[in-house]
């Protein structure tokens, strides 16, 4: 708050350091711009994504663990993945008609995508094409092939 509104007046200073010390800014772990990101906020791992669907501009806020977070980091393939599929499955549910967004939902992709074996993953992904009539392995080669670029300019790597 302070670096928004300046220093606080002396009967507010207390109350307003003990907000800044309970609800610190967001600490982005990963992800550049407008894309899917990791942020730690207020102690939680959140996993945010923007998601654009004709005229509607949506986005999504998930909690994960840090185990979560550890593949993300260490693994360009998982997380391109992860993109891949949030951004199918939430864009099309942002279509009338069409089952909406849940928890509930995201945690099971979460546990396929970032925790499942090569084989799982792959089976996965082979019905995933199937039901949206896409390849994703394109998308997702083309996710690796940005953040790779954007690694090499010397930003950190989603």
């Amino acid at each position: 708050m302070v670096s928004a509104w300046g220093d606080p007046p002396a009967d507010l200073a207390e109350a307003v350091n003990r907000y800044d010390d309970a609800f610190p800014p967001p600490v982005r772990l990963q992800g550049d711009g407008w894309e899917p990101h990791v942020e730690v906020i207020a102690g939680r791992h959140i996993y945010a994504f923007p998601v654009a669907s004709g005229h509607a501009t949506l986005g999504f806020d998930f909690p994960i663990i840090p185990a979560d977070v550890d593949v993300l980091l260490a693994d360009p393939y998982r997380p391109a993945v992860l993109e891949v599929v949030t951004h199918t499955v939430f864009q099309r549910s942002s279509i009338r008609g069409n089952r909406a967004t849940t928890r509930t939902g995201f945690d099971t992709i979460v546990v396929i995508l970032l925790h499942g074996t090569n084989d799982a993953l792959a089976a996965y992904l082979t019905a995933f094409d199937r039901e949206h009539n896409i390849r994703a392995d394109t998308y997702i080669r083309q996710a690796v092939e940005r953040h790779a670029a954007v690694s090499k300019e010397g930003r950190p790597a989603c």
